[in-house]
């Protein structure tokens, strides 16, 4: 049987980028374009484990793979690490057990085969993503107004023991919502000030809450604290 290397080289990169990009946008990551290009020359060394005649080099094959995402990705966490890891040889499991099941041998079709993994995972992923955020989209009302609004787990913002609600910016009118402070919050790596508002109650499920207000750009009407549920 011939082998063309240059064809298992140029296979494997797209493979690895195509999976590389799958988990960059589901966990929605930014990629350095150097660390990208390192670790697709690691997947290209990877290739030449099995070559080479020693048994211990193509095992070693198998548990080099980990640096490929590893040095593709910034962790946040240990577990963030782990996860990406695993996903990345699924994957490729995903995949090699496509090729085999189905006979594929030619060039294009392993690039089909690779789409359909491709999609099918991506698919899967936004249909998760989507079922669970819509466990937590509620309607709520400020005086009059219906809005639609996020419960955000992690958001534990309080003024004076009381929580903070983020409203989006093109929401704020300056008859309902009185500036009274500014406090400090952290985020990741960075500490910012934002200013805190009056305003009337919120209603949630016939529900009143008192809260403080903030405004910003957000992709909801509303941004609810934990403890509003």
């Amino acid at each position: 049987m011939i082998v063309y290397i240059d064809l298992i080289i140029i296979s494997t990169v797209i493979t690895d980028y195509a999976i590389l990009k799958i988990i960059k946008e589901v966990w929605k990551e930014k990629i350095k374009i150097y660390r990208l290009i390192l670790s697709l020359l690691v997947s290209i060394i990877n290739i030449f484990l099995f070559i080479f005649p020693f048994k211990h080099l193509i095992i070693l094959r198998y548990f080099s793979g980990i640096l490929i995402p590893t040095i593709c990705f910034k962790y946040k966490t240990l577990k963030d690490m782990i996860i990406k890891i695993v996903t990345y040889y699924i994957l490729n499991i995903f995949y090699i057990g496509t090729i085999i099941v189905f006979n594929i041998t030619s060039f294009m079709m392993l690039l089909l085969a690779l789409l359909f993994v491709v999609v099918s995972y991506l698919i899967e992923s936004y249909r998760y993503i989507t079922i669970n955020e819509n466990k937590y989209i509620y309607k709520v009302v400020i005086e009059q107004d219906i809005y639609n609004a996020y419960l955000d787990t992690g958001n534990m913002m309080y003024y004076d023991g009381i929580p903070v609600v983020i409203i989006c910016n093109k929401y704020f009118n300056s008859n309902i919502y009185k500036y009274i402070s500014y406090m400090k919050v952290s985020s990741v790596g960075s500490n910012s000030l934002i200013d805190i508002y009056s305003g009337p109650p919120i209603k949630v499920d016939n529900n009143e809450y008192i809260v403080y207000y903030t405004f910003n750009n957000i992709n909801y009407d509303i941004i609810l604290h934990k403890d509003i549920r």
